[in-house]
Parts: structure tokens; C-alpha cells; sequence
């Protein structure tokens, strides 16, 4: 079986990178849709998927580093993602 990575150091590197970055994306794009499609006044909405973000965020970090393997973290991430940015696009967010 062929090591995507030489060294330990690169393999944690890039799950920081997900982790780090693709959480944050997936976090702006899930919070940008929640507000848009939460049947809450505009301000609580925001409000609402603001603190969900947050806790996105700490779960899909957690799952960075407690899986086993890297493809299922940037599969998920990359899941959360699309999902988001369809919510969006699909409430009317990007003009």
C-alpha cells in the first residue's frame, strides 16, 4: 500500500489545512443558507445560524483529526459545502 505522504509532519499539515480552511468555508456557506431559509424574522435567523455555525465548525475540526483517514474529512467537507452554496444560490443570496 502506497503512503499519500512522506512524512507525519505533511499528513497533519494538510488535515489543518482542511480542517482550518475548509471548515471555514463549509461554516460560511451552511451559516449563509441556514439564514436565508430559516423561517425566523431576518435578525434572529442570523442570529440563529450564527451559533450553528459555530458549532459546525467545532464538529467538522473534531472530525479532521479523529478520523482515521483523510478522504472521508474532505469528502464531508466538500459535501457541507455544496450543500451550503445550493442554499444559497438556491435562496436568492447570489443575485
Amino acid at each position: 500500500m502506497m503512503r499519500m505522504f512522506r512524512s507525519p509532519a505533511t499528513h497533519v499539515l494538510v488535515r489543518i489545512v482542511v480542517a482550518v480552511f475548509g471548515g471555514y468555508a463549509a461554516t460560511w456557506l451552511s451559516a449563509g443558507a441556514a439564514a436565508l431559509w430559516l423561517p425566523l424574522p431576518r435578525p434572529e435567523a442570523v442570529l440563529a445560524s450564527s451559533v450553528l455555525s459555530f458549532m459546525l465548525y467545532t464538529v467538522l475540526i473534531l472530525f479532521a483529526f479523529a478520523s482515521r483517514r483523510l478522504w472521508p474529512v474532505a469528502a464531508a467537507t466538500l459535501l457541507v459545502c455544496t450543500i451550503g452554496g445550493f442554499g444559497i444560490w438556491a435562496g436568492g443570496g447570489w443575485s
